[in-house]
């Protein structure tokens, strides 16, 4: 049996690996002014919604990790 693997970009793999290792409600203000992400690493945090990776609290606009996107964050972090 063959293993799935996830390309992620370097953007995504921050993003992840961020909200991996604090694992809470992030707001996008606050993403944007984490010194471990880069400038515009957030305007990817749409796709990783898109995947399933990261929920999104529209209502106060703010995302936390899944454990779906867990699994890719350490793969991400093991990979470099």
């Amino acid at each position: 049996m063959s293993r799935l693997e996830f390309k992620t970009t370097s953007e995504q793999a921050r993003v992840l690996c961020f909200l991996a290792k604090y694992p809470t409600w992030h707001t996008f203000v606050e993403l944007d002014q984490i010194r471990l992400l880069e400038t515009d690493d957030v305007l990817c945090v749409p796709s990783l919604v898109k995947r399933g990776w990261v929920d999104h609290r529209v209502s106060a606009g703010c995302v936390r990790i899944t454990p779906v996107g867990q699994v890719i964050a350490d793969e991400a972090a093991t990979n470099g």
